[in-house]
């Protein structure tokens, strides 16, 4: 029985011949690979290979393997800095309350134009009423590059910056009710 199937048969409350082994081994993993912690977070190929050979070497059932804060901290405009291979998280700068001022949008300005084309059939099967709606639409028929959505950063970019373009799309399907 291998780890995956040990650990799996104590999930679904199975009779096992030992307790899976499945410890937190993040510092454990720096000192196998000879790598500091900052090296080894940096680069998730490092990361990943660390794990395998550790798990590996000590014959682990599993690995559990702790949040990395300094990801959550570098997503949210925090700096981090490292002393002694550990991660030291500095405050974010300037007034957090006060919200900044948008000057930048879209460059041709917001114009979005949706259609829809659809014809109704209506018949009784076996005494149900049933409806037929076949239509084809077309979002942003005009293929203007708005965005669904704007993220602002004041801490790495200048203005707004644009998520999930939206192209031209043509939805063709029908809607069946009964």
């Amino acid at each position: 029985m291998n780890g995956r199937e040990r650990f799996k048969g104590f999930l679904n409350g199975e009779p096992v011949t030992r307790p899976a082994f499945v410890p937190l081994i993040r510092g454990l993993l720096a000192r196998v690979e000879g790598m500091s912690m900052e090296t080894l977070t940096s680069d998730p190929t490092l990361w990943v290979n660390g794990l395998m050979k550790t798990t590996q070497l000590f014959g682990l059932d599993g690995v559990v393997v702790g949040l990395d804060v300094t990801l959550m901290a570098e997503a949210s405009g925090c700096p981090v800095t490292w002393e002694e291979d550990r991660p030291i998280l500095m405050p974010l700068q300037g007034d957090l309350n006060e919200a900044p001022e948008l000057t930048v949008g879209p460059d041709e300005g917001f114009l979005r134009v949706e259609a829809e084309v659809y014809g109704v059939w209506t018949s009784r099967i076996g005494g149900l009423a049933l409806e037929l709606r076949p239509y084809l639409r077309v979002l942003n028929a005009l293929n203007r590059r708005d965005a669904l959505f704007y993220h602002f950063d004041p801490y790495r970019n200048e203005g707004p910056v644009p998520l999930a373009d939206l192209p031209v799309i043509p939805l063709l399907g029908f809607e069946v009710l009964f």
